[in-house]
């Protein structure tokens, strides 16, 4: 029933069979490939039809084979091509392979089944010596909340923003984000109920550096960020020049007390009260404060102009009126308000700051200061 086709270099008798296999010769040389309804041989070849057949079936085997090879072979190069796209994007994304969306929204873990479902994810946004560990430990005190501290300077992972892309930095964020809920919660049970996650991010652990490209991804990635400020930035300067003075004398064993950085007793506070006399030379002091308040405004502007939800919060206002203000943060993190304490003890109560200094500084840091615009600051001068 098949049809004969010749040509001066292509000549083909068609012979019906189920499965076909289609030769033809060409400058002495045979090809075949695979057709559905026939069989053909080259027309006046001397090969007899049984050894048609046989050559036929030797042929299709060697097709099936070949067919096979360039199918795998294509199959190969889509799922490498597929491969590569993917990753190409999910760079483009802020995601890391093995990262999915879900994962940098705060909605589950594949490594983590005990992770609940839909937790709200934040950051605290701070200066060192600026309260931050007070409120860390108020959040931290919920039930339904998990806060840690620099997590981003843990001891073994701690990271250098100058050597890491901005993709790599989210891909550490999501790390950290896996150590504060594992390290948190003695229970399946206690860790069910948890709805926020957070951690503690210095203006220079990456705030700064990565700026506004920053912002716009955690405004994507739906992760809150609240952001705390000291307005009394002498008293900050206090904080953090004793604290690096204990350190040092510590370190140098001139003192067989351990350095303590954040109280958390009476006793310790009135220790490091009562031991406290830095540097009041008013160039530097003045140096200080004006850095840190141009700080300040620096992460307010990225935050306020690139972030939908935010809150911010001064720390003498979260000292003075803690329930009130706790409050509105637990209602922004979508946890249920509740009445929570810290340890940490407040190391600047019931002293003049003035006696901060050494005596021979005091009038002229005095007179500097009220001729400057933080003048405000001498409330608690003489007190």
């Amino acid at each position: 029933m098949g049809a004969t086709n010749k040509s001066n270099d292509d000549e083909r008798v068609a012979v019906p069979t189920r499965s076909s296999l289609c030769c033809w010769r060409t400058e002495g040389l045979y090809h075949a490939v695979m057709s559905e309804d026939e069989e053909t041989v080259p027309s006046g070849s001397d090969i007899p039809p049984s050894a048609s057949s046989s050559t036929g079936s030797s042929a299709k085997r060697s097709v099936i084979a070949s067919t096979i090879l360039v199918l795998s072979l294509a199959a190969i190069t889509i799922f490498a091509t597929g491969f590569v796209a993917g990753e190409r994007r999910g760079e483009r994304l802020g995601m890391s392979i093995g990262a999915s969306n879900n994962d940098l929204l705060g909605r589950g873990h594949d490594a983590h089944d005990d992770m609940p479902k839909g937790y709200q994810k934040f950051l605290v946004f701070a200066e060192q010596r600026s309260g931050s560990r007070f409120l860390t430990d108020l959040l931290d005190d919920h039930p339904q909340v998990r806060c840690s501290n620099e997590e981003l300077n843990h001891p073994g992972s701690a990271i250098n923003v100058k050597h890491l892309s901005l993709n790599d930095y989210l891909a550490e964020l999501e790390k950290a984000y896996q150590r504060v809920f594992s390290k948190n919660g003695s229970s399946r049970e206690d860790k069910s109920q948890i709805k926020a996650v957070g951690f503690k991010v210095m203006y220079n652990q990456g705030v700064v550096h990565y700026g506004s490209g920053l912002m716009e991804k955690l405004d994507e990635m739906n992760i809150k960020v609240i952001h705390l400020e000291r307005r009394n930035k002498l008293l900050q300067y206090i904080s953090e020049m004793s604290n690096e003075k204990d350190k040092q004398i510590k370190a140098e064993g001139k003192d067989s007390e351990k350095h303590i950085a954040h109280p958390t007793t009476p006793e310790e506070a009135e220790r490091i009260r009562d031991e406290i006399t830095v540097n009041g030379r008013p160039s530097k002091v003045l140096h200080f404060m004006q850095r840190k308040s141009e700080g300040d405004k620096e992460v307010s502007d990225l935050v306020s102009g690139h972030l939908d939800d935010y809150a911010r919060v001064i720390y003498e206002q979260l000292s003075d009126k803690t329930e009130e203000e706790m409050a509105k943060l637990f209602n922004f993190l979508g946890v249920d308000k509740r009445h929570v304490h810290s340890r940490m003890e407040k190391i600047h109560r019931g002293k003049p700051t003035r006696s901060y200094f050494a005596e021979k500084d005091q009038e002229g840091l005095r007179v500097a200061l009220e001729e400057s615009d933080f003048a405000w600051v001498l409330d608690g001068w003489r007190m």
